[in-house]
Protein backbone atom coordinates (compact mmCIF):
# COMPACT_ATOMS: atom_id res chain seq x y z
CA UNK A 1 0.00 0.00 0.00
CA UNK A 2 1.63 3.39 -0.80
CA UNK A 3 0.61 6.13 1.17
CA UNK A 4 1.44 9.78 -0.20
CA UNK A 5 2.72 12.38 2.54
CA UNK A 6 4.10 15.88 2.28
CA UNK A 7 7.20 16.31 4.50
CA UNK A 8 8.41 19.38 6.58
CA UNK A 9 9.87 20.98 3.29
CA UNK A 10 7.07 21.13 1.30
CA UNK A 11 7.65 17.95 -1.40
CA UNK A 12 5.37 15.39 -1.72
CA UNK A 13 6.87 11.91 -1.05
CA UNK A 14 5.50 8.39 -1.22
CA UNK A 15 5.91 5.76 1.89
CA UNK A 16 5.36 2.04 0.73
CA UNK A 17 3.86 0.04 3.53
CA UNK A 18 3.79 -3.62 3.76
CA UNK A 19 3.94 -3.71 -0.05
CA UNK A 20 6.61 -7.26 0.33
CA UNK A 21 4.40 -8.96 2.81
CA UNK A 22 1.59 -8.37 1.02
CA UNK A 23 2.96 -9.40 -2.38
CA UNK A 24 4.36 -12.38 -1.14
CA UNK A 25 0.49 -13.17 0.48
CA UNK A 26 -1.31 -12.55 -3.02
CA UNK A 27 1.39 -14.44 -4.30
CA UNK A 28 0.61 -17.81 -2.19
CA UNK A 29 -2.78 -16.95 -2.12
CA UNK A 30 -2.40 -17.36 -6.05
CA UNK A 31 -0.38 -20.92 -5.61
CA UNK A 32 -3.08 -22.09 -3.16
CA UNK A 33 -5.68 -21.72 -5.61
CA UNK A 34 -3.68 -22.95 -8.69
CA UNK A 35 -2.58 -25.75 -6.62
CA UNK A 36 -5.89 -27.15 -4.90
CA UNK A 37 -8.18 -26.82 -8.49
CA UNK A 38 -10.23 -28.77 -9.71
CA UNK A 39 -8.43 -29.86 -12.44
CA UNK A 40 -5.61 -31.73 -10.44
CA UNK A 41 -7.27 -35.28 -10.85
CA UNK A 42 -8.18 -35.10 -14.22
CA UNK A 43 -4.61 -34.61 -14.92
CA UNK A 44 -3.22 -37.13 -12.65
CA UNK A 45 -5.33 -39.34 -14.55
CA UNK A 46 -4.34 -38.46 -18.02
CA UNK A 47 -0.32 -38.51 -17.21
CA UNK A 48 -1.03 -42.42 -15.51
CA UNK A 49 0.79 -44.59 -16.96
CA UNK A 50 2.56 -42.57 -20.02
CA UNK A 51 5.95 -41.55 -20.70
CA UNK A 52 7.68 -38.01 -21.44
CA UNK A 53 10.39 -37.87 -23.65
CA UNK A 54 12.31 -34.42 -23.01
CA UNK A 55 14.96 -34.44 -26.34
CA UNK A 56 18.32 -33.07 -25.48
CA UNK A 57 20.42 -31.92 -28.53
CA UNK A 58 23.86 -32.63 -27.65
CA UNK A 59 26.17 -35.62 -27.20
CA UNK A 60 25.56 -37.87 -23.97
CA UNK A 61 27.65 -36.81 -21.46
CA UNK A 62 27.60 -33.32 -21.48
CA UNK A 63 26.47 -30.36 -19.66
CA UNK A 64 22.90 -30.29 -20.83
CA UNK A 65 22.33 -33.87 -20.91
CA UNK A 66 23.17 -33.51 -17.35
CA UNK A 67 20.70 -31.13 -16.71
CA UNK A 68 18.41 -33.04 -18.51
CA UNK A 69 19.16 -36.19 -16.52
CA UNK A 70 18.71 -34.13 -13.09
CA UNK A 71 15.27 -33.12 -14.53
CA UNK A 72 14.18 -36.26 -15.21
CA UNK A 73 15.05 -37.79 -11.60
CA UNK A 74 13.06 -35.33 -10.48
CA UNK A 75 10.40 -34.50 -12.44
CA UNK A 76 7.97 -36.89 -11.87
CA UNK A 77 7.34 -36.35 -8.06
CA UNK A 78 6.15 -32.71 -9.45
CA UNK A 79 3.50 -34.13 -12.11
CA UNK A 80 0.13 -35.65 -11.46
CA UNK A 81 0.03 -39.27 -12.72
CA UNK A 82 3.93 -39.74 -11.98
CA UNK A 83 4.54 -40.44 -15.68
CA UNK A 84 8.05 -41.71 -16.70
CA UNK A 85 10.20 -39.68 -17.71
CA UNK A 86 12.78 -40.70 -20.55
CA UNK A 87 16.08 -38.71 -22.17
CA UNK A 88 16.55 -38.81 -26.41
CA UNK A 89 19.67 -37.24 -27.18
CA UNK A 90 19.88 -36.37 -30.52
CA UNK A 91 23.28 -34.33 -31.37
CA UNK A 92 23.96 -32.98 -34.39
CA UNK A 93 23.46 -29.15 -36.76
CA UNK A 94 23.77 -27.54 -33.14
CA UNK A 95 20.47 -28.76 -31.94
CA UNK A 96 18.42 -28.18 -35.13
CA UNK A 97 17.97 -31.76 -35.95
CA UNK A 98 16.39 -32.35 -32.37
CA UNK A 99 14.75 -28.78 -32.83
CA UNK A 100 13.46 -30.23 -36.13
CA UNK A 101 12.49 -33.75 -34.80
CA UNK A 102 10.41 -32.24 -31.72
CA UNK A 103 8.46 -29.66 -34.44
CA UNK A 104 7.48 -32.70 -36.54
CA UNK A 105 6.15 -34.77 -33.70
CA UNK A 106 4.38 -31.50 -32.56
CA UNK A 107 2.23 -31.31 -35.62
CA UNK A 108 1.07 -35.36 -35.49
Amino acid sequence: MRIAETGSDGHLFESVTGGIAMSKIKWLLFLWVFISGPGLSSAASYYEGKTLTVVVGYKPGGGYDNYARLLAKHLPKYIPGNPAVIIQNMPGANSIIAANHTLRRGQT
